[in-house]
């Protein structure tokens, strides 16, 4: 699929990610046809060390150099619609976070890592382990119950606060303290963080639309 340009390679015995988990991700991630998800180009597999997928190469500027400024408007309006893309598709990333927010030369943004990605077909009931990034987790991730579509638009939202303000939407340094916050997150709060928005300029749509992202029933 990737002609006359650079590939990334991802490797097993580089890489803290399992065999498996390089398999199941090339699976998923070959299927996924978006302008704005990393491509994928070929899966070698001489089980059980030699495992690895190849991939675009996204050689563009940091997120960290858009973040806070104009120039994260573009990006966010790619996650607006890779995340419908992946709703589309029944696939739930279960890891969107900044660091899996890559930037093209272009000026593109690409989500890549689907490591942690499966189909909702896929997706266990419940879970005692817990899948993702402590900061970018959904309420539900955090309590390790059933996840679908909204873990990933909560997940969204969280990373697009983000990119608009320069700052976390959950501060801290203490993992716990932040687990426990968003396992009890509730509409009051999401207002609380909404307001953040307002001393920037954003205007009441956009602070509404940021509510309903981290609202329970935000899927509907």
């Amino acid at each position: 699929r990737i002609t006359g340009r650079k590939l990334a390679e991802k490797r097993a015995n580089d890489h803290p990610d399992s065999p498996e988990t390089i398999n199941r991700e090339y699976r998923i991630m070959s299927n996924l046809w978006h302008p704005g998800i990393v491509e994928t180009s070929y899966f070698f597999s001489d089980i059980p060390k030699n495992v690895k997928m190849g991939m675009e190469l996204v050689d563009g500027p940091s997120i960290y150099t858009v973040i806070g400024t104009p120039k994260a408007l573009p990006t966010i309006i790619s996650l607006f619609s890779i995340q419908r893309y992946l709703v589309e598709k029944g696939i739930v990333h279960r890891d969107v976070k900044p660091q899996n927010v890559l930037i093209s030369k272009n000026g593109l943004a690409k989500l890549g890592d689907f490591g942690n990605a499966k189909s909702l077909q896929e997706l266990p009931e419940n879970r005692k382990l817990i899948v993702g990034t402590p900061r970018y987790m959904s309420p539900e991730q955090t309590r390790g119950k059933p996840m679908d579509h909204a873990t990933d638009i909560y997940s969204f939202t969280t990373t697009i606060f983000e990119l608009l303000t320069g700052e976390t939407a959950f501060p801290g340094d203490n993992i716990r303290a932040i687990l426990i916050t968003i396992a009890s997150d509730d509409e009051t709060a999401a207002k609380q963080r909404a307001e953040r928005l307002r001393p920037l300029g954003f205007q009441k749509e956009l602070r509404e639309a940021m509510v309903t992202g981290w609202h329970e029933d935000r899927e509907k």
